[in-house]
């Protein structure tokens, strides 16, 4: 039997290198290798001279205990893509079962988040996260999957309910309705959260999806004018929907250290020291203090842009390793919102916009050090993956759905 979690392309597979090149961050190197492969790791090496003896053997990593952490985490992630990624060739006929567990936890996690907004001192929603940010991040991932639910329900009650089948009908609409209920749900908690960030990601995903649900159905021509207006719309709805707190909190915006641009600039002075291999993975914390000069007072332990980091952490080798699969799966997305199958295009859509959120807001904060949103990511990203080959394969050998958001 072959495996079910073949790719189409080798660029995926790439995926199995990320774990691979954190382990091999922290494997000890002749200390002259070093010097030739990174000079800055090997200098402090050498500043340990009057401490001690220099040692012949040294990892790339400065920092070897957190780089074997996270090398371990993405071990977790990448079991986890494939697992995904098999389960939802297994429900092929029935696209939308493996993202139910993420409607879920989401829909938990607004409850709970809510609750703590209406009972707590302090009136914010942060769910089970420490942080509103992280909590605001995951809660962006799921809602697309909510808010396509009434599409995705519309279009299995015009293509799979035979006519004059009320029933089906029926239970299409109040599919639709729940959908509604959930997605405003989410939203609620992700404004009663108060992360500034997630809450302008959130529009610009769901305006997104609505922009890419239209494009099919106008002609050409009309796109951009459909374009600028939803993205009026949505403007209009993010001055007009926040709380007086959160219009506070953007009012802030440049008070207490909220100004993260001095900190990717001291940033950039370690991705210049370090740029091929990197400082290694969550060794930032430690190789950043030589380069800190803005905010003396604070322990700077993430730079708030992953990107960043990562470069920072992994290099440029690492970080090309990182993303040409995760390129490859998302760009595969575009044939699924393209398809004519309703399930693989409200699926594929609901994936991309969920990517977009959580990569916008990550221009800005951590969630992916988060593992809860590492996690989440590397399951949407194994739905997508299968769902992009599904997209590519449809044409020559159709699957007949069998109900739930799935048509022919």
């Amino acid at each position: 039997m072959r495996p079910s979690f073949e790719f189409d392309s080798r660029l995926e597979q790439l995926a199995f290198l990320v774990p691979v090149y954190a382990f091999w961050q922290v494997l000890p190197l002749p200390i002259a290798w070093i010097r030739i492969v990174s000079p800055a790791r090997a200098n402090l090496a050498y500043a340990l001279q009057p401490i001690t003896s220099v040692p012949h053997w040294v990892p790339i990593s400065a920092t070897p205990s957190a780089t074997l952490y996270h090398g371990l985490l993405f071990s977790a992630c990448a079991s986890l893509f494939f697992v995904t990624h098999d389960l939802s060739k297994r429900f092929a006929r029935r696209s939308w079962i493996v993202a139910i567990p993420l409607i879920v936890v989401g829909v938990g996690q607004a409850a709970i988040g809510l609750l703590q907004a209406g009972s707590g001192t302090d009136g914010l929603a942060t769910g089970t996260y420490l942080i509103r940010n992280h909590y605001a991040g995951f809660l962006e991932m799921v809602l697309p999957f909510c808010a396509l639910i009434p599409l995705a329900s519309a279009s299995s009650r015009e293509t799979d309910a035979p006519l004059g089948d009320n029933s089906l009908r029926m239970a299409a609409v109040l599919l639709g309705c729940l959908g509604i209920a959930i997605a405003a749900l989410i939203f609620a908690a992700i404004s009663s959260s108060l992360s500034r960030t997630g809450y302008v990601v959130s529009l610009t995903s769901i305006a997104f999806i609505v922009i890419a649900a239209l494009g099919r159905r106008i002609p050409p021509r009309r796109i951009p004018l459909v374009a600028a207006a939803v993205a009026v719309g949505a403007v209009m709805l993010a001055l007009l929907l926040p709380s007086a707190r959160m219009i506070t909190r953007f009012a802030d915006l440049e008070e207490n250290g909220n100004d993260r641009s001095p900190v990717w600039h001291d940033t950039l002075g370690l991705i210049r020291t370090y740029p091929i291999f990197g400082c290694g993975l969550g060794a930032y914390d430690s190789a950043f203090l030589e380069f800190k000069r803005s905010y003396p007072a604070l322990n700077q332990d993430y730079a708030h842009n992953d990107y960043l980091q990562y470069l920072a952490e992994m290099g440029a080798l690492g970080f090309a390793i990182l993303i040409l699969p995760l390129a490859t799966v998302l760009l595969r997305l575009r044939a699924g919102i393209l398809h004519g199958r309703p399930d693989i295009r409200w699926l594929s859509l609901a994936c991309a916009g969920s990517a977009l959120a959580i990569g916008l807001h990550s221009f800005v904060d951590f969630n992916f050090y988060v593992p809860a949103n590492l996690f989440t990511f590397a399951w949407i990203l194994g739905i997508s993956a299968s769902i992009g080959q599904q997209a590519q394969r449809a044409e020559t050998t159709p699957l007949q759905p069998r109900s739930g958001f799935s048509s022919q």
